[in-house]
């Protein structure tokens, strides 16, 4: 009878590690009506688009700034982002920034934030895009549904 116990015992232990590794893995993953509502909301935040410069040109996020995760540049480009700040960053779909959350985790950020599902699910959303017509002009767009 003990050693049943232990092993149920054993077994709830793994499956709460489990579910506590989960959670915390994605407990930064904000929806796309969460994001924009929490960049609104939040003064002490960086919006990092980390998708190439044409990509970012044909529709980004307002108040985004541009860093490339494919450029030479990125990882000396991302240190100089100030850590005491909330960095909210997004992709294409997802699969970049979740690569830049894990670099930047690396180098000590903490307070961390991914768009989930990137632009493409803002997009989705008929959220407010800015895009690049000219060098320097910005105009405020939004998809027709």
């Amino acid at each position: 009878m003990g050693l049943k116990f232990l092993k149920n015992l054993s077994a709830l232990g793994i499956v709460i590690t489990f579910s506590i590794n989960a959670f915390s893995q994605n407990e930064y993953l904000l929806s796309a009506n969460k994001f924009v509502e929490t960049i609104a909301l939040d003064s002490n935040s960086i919006v990092l688009d980390v998708r190439t410069k044409v990509e970012f040109n044909n529709g980004h996020i307002a108040r985004a700034i541009n860093v490339n995760i494919f450029d030479t540049a990125f990882k000396k480009e991302v240190q100089k982002l100030d850590k005491k700040k909330n960095i909210y960053i997004y992709c294409q779909s997802g699969r970049r920034s979740a690569r830049a959350i894990d670099f930047l985790k690396s180098l000590g950020y903490e307070h961390l934030y991914e768009l989930n599902g990137g632009i493409s699910d803002w997009k989705k959303e008929n959220l407010p895009i800015e895009i690049i017509k000219d060098e320097g002009s910005a105009v405020l767009s939004r998809k027709d549904n």
